[in-house]
């Protein structure tokens, strides 16, 4: 059958999915920390790609935002996922 349904909804689906920095422009990246919340946001780079932010956490440290906020996406939120918090 071409056509499948998701048991819990879309909403849960999508609280599964995480993203990355790369996003190229401060407000868009604002947008993505409000619509999904700072503990799905993760730090990325795409080093060594020359289209990459080689200076990503300057750009999650100067968004307006909580510092613990910052931190999730800093490395926290990735720790957790990776099971080395500490």
């Amino acid at each position: 059958e071409p056509k499948q349904f998701l048991a819990d909804g879309p909403a849960k689906s999508l609280a599964s999915l995480y993203y990355d920095t790369i996003l190229h422009a401060e407000g868009t990246l604002q947008f993505l920390i409000n619509s999904v919340g700072p503990s799905h946001v993760l730090l990325g780079s795409d080093y060594p790609f020359d289209m990459g932010d080689f200076d990503g956490v300057r750009q999650v440290r100067s968004l307006p935002i909580p510092a613990a906020s910052q931190a999730l996406i800093l490395g926290d939120s990735a720790r957790a996922l990776l099971g080395t918090a500490s």
